[in-house]
């Protein structure tokens, strides 16, 4: 059994979302998370609900990427 990472990048070419929801099991060891997000806002707003479900809030986002960090 592998531990989980501490930090997490993720660049899988537009299907980075469904990556991440496949990724649950991992998260809840993960300090920080780096993903590619360019597409529609409607999928973003789900990411970001999903990663917050997971208690990791978005930190900064730029055109293409989006960044995560746990919260205390």
């Amino acid at each position: 059994h592998l531990k989980s990472p501490n930090h997490l990048k993720i660049d899988v070419d537009g299907i980075d979302d469904k990556v991440l929801f496949g990724s649950a099991q991992i998260l809840g060891g993960v300090k920080t998370v780096c993903c590619e997000m360019h597409f529609s806002e409607e999928r973003v707003t789900k990411v970001i609900d999903f990663m917050a479900g997971h208690g990791l809030i978005l930190t900064h986002r730029t055109r293409r990427n989006a960044f995560f960090e746990r919260i205390a």
